[in-house]
């Protein structure tokens, strides 16, 4: 009986085998194509996550120069420094000292 039916559906069950193999080769080919993707992705995103760090580095570096400039007037301030102006030099045999006004 089995036999009988192969025999009269050949046909039949080689076009339904291709449709499967067809169709597990186009799903092959969507998956494949979706990793890809993905792929491309994230290597974007890793360009990006660099970038941005390198970014984030420099703008802390700058952070860092104008936090340390604003410390050391604030301790200037508190030590009670003032502006040197213009010293005058008196010039003699020895060394010459600079004196405030």
């Amino acid at each position: 009986m089995k036999v009988a039916f192969i025999e009269r559906h050949v046909i039949s069950l080689n076009i339904l085998t291709f449709s499967f193999v067809v169709l597990f080769c186009l799903l092959y080919i969507v998956q494949v194509n979706a990793t890809v993707s993905k792929g491309y992705v994230m290597r974007e995103l890793e360009v990006k996550t660099k970038r941005l760090s390198l970014e984030n580095q420099q703008i802390e570096t700058s952070r860092r120069k104008v936090q340390t400039l604003e410390n050391v007037v604030a301790a200037v301030k508190m030590i009670g420094l003032v502006p040197s102006g213009n010293p005058m030099y008196v010039t003699s045999a020895e060394p010459s000292y600079a004196m405030a006004k």
